[in-house]
């Protein structure tokens, strides 16, 4: 395509002015360095018609060559609506994937369209683009235009784009967002609001605290085999080595493979305190990669020997919580290849139950 396009661009200064404005905009499906000299010539020929056609085929480049052409014309052109037509295609390559930015690189591009930006359609391009930053700079960006009324919609659809991506390490924050979307007049943005609100109430409910004893194993013997012996954990041993888990990969999973490396037909068991206000019965929702048992103060309430990735709540048992301290049992046996665990509270409607806290 390139060549072709060479081969059209040569009869550039003899064609007729119409032909001319058709091959500027081709220089769109190109984007390489000699389609963007042809227009780079035309922004400077003084033909107004011609700069027009080169300003409008920039602002829709599809790549990151034209960002210093348009951010020189966003902020030293005289004319406003072309100052407009400039500073928008720079937003909207600030957000373009075939652009391959660096989430700095793209959000420093966003920053200076935001100071810039006065009219409505630079704005919501901005809005569109931040969606592709995920930073939680990007979406407190977008608080400011949910102040808006012209711009809230807009402003709204990207922040729930970005409010499931952003849930890792910023989910308080997240989650505030998102409720105050749920309120917004649109019924179809309020019901999106309120799906990411359901999903982000489960990952708040998630347990990530747990201290970890193992890897246990039988010699060449299988997972079923581990599943079914006996360890000190389970038995009651003094002499377990319990230390602090880290190797946490996910707001909702914790992997078990940090800690031990990836070993098959193994099992480990993990351990946490969970204290309640109340004496009160809730859900206690599990998943694991594979087999999973489950004790809660010291009894058993779930067995599952299952060959399956980890999914947040694939297992659901009802129990119920004494008030003060609940100590939370976990084994976990590894098949092959992956090996982790979910495990949250929940009320039995589906919320996350309030007022507990996670003993050290």
């Amino acid at each position: 395509p390139s060549q072709c396009f060479q081969d059209v661009a040569d009869y550039y200064t003899k064609a007729p002015e119409a032909t001319k404005e058709f091959i500027l905009w081709l220089g769109v499906e190109i984007g390489d360095d000699a389609a963007l000299k042809l227009e780079q010539k035309d922004l400077a020929s003084g033909n107004k018609r011609l700069y027009g056609r080169a300003l409008q085929a920039l602002a829709s480049w599809p790549n990151k060559m034209a960002v210093a052409d348009l951010y020189k014309q966003a902020t030293g052109e005289s004319d406003e609506v072309d100052r407009s037509i400039a500073l928008q295609g720079y937003a909207r390559i600030a957000g373009l994937e075939s652009a391959k930015l660096s989430s700095e690189q793209r959000m420093a591009m966003l920053r200076k369209a935001i100071k810039l930006a006065s009219c409505s359609d630079v704005k919501k391009q901005i809005i569109s683009s931040l969606r592709a930053v995920v930073t939680i700079e990007s979406l407190r960006a977008l608080q400011k235009y949910m102040a808006d009324a012209s711009l809230r919609d807009e402003a709204h659809v990207s922040a729930i784009s970005l409010a499931t991506k952003l849930q890792r390490q910023h989910l308080d924050e997240v989650f505030a967002m998102a409720e105050q979307i749920s309120k917004s007049d649109d019924p179809t943005i309020a019901a999106k609001a309120r799906q990411v609100l359901d999903k982000l109430e489960k990952a708040r409910a998630c347990i990530l605290t747990w201290q970890v004893a193992g890897p246990y194993r039988v010699d060449g013997k299988d997972g079923a085999e581990v599943f079914k012996t006996v360890y000190p954990p389970e038995s009651g041993g003094k002499d377990v080595d319990w230390k602090e888990l880290s190797g946490i990969v996910g707001r909702e999973t914790v992997d078990l493979a940090g800690p031990f490396g990836s070993m098959e037909n193994t099992g480990a068991y993990v351990k946490t305190t969970v204290v309640s206000p109340r004496e009160q019965t809730v859900r206690l929702e599990m998943g694991s990669d594979d087999g999973i048992k489950a004790w809660l103060n010291g009894e058993l309430v779930h067995t599952n020997w299952a060959a399956r990735g980890c999914t947040p709540g694939d297992d659901v048992q009802t129990v119920k919580l004494r008030k003060g301290r609940n100590e939370i049992l976990l084994k976990i046996v590894n098949r092959t290849k992956g090996w982790g665990f979910s495990c949250r509270l929940m009320q039995e409607d589906g919320k996350r139950v309030e007022g507990l806290t996670v003993a050290p």
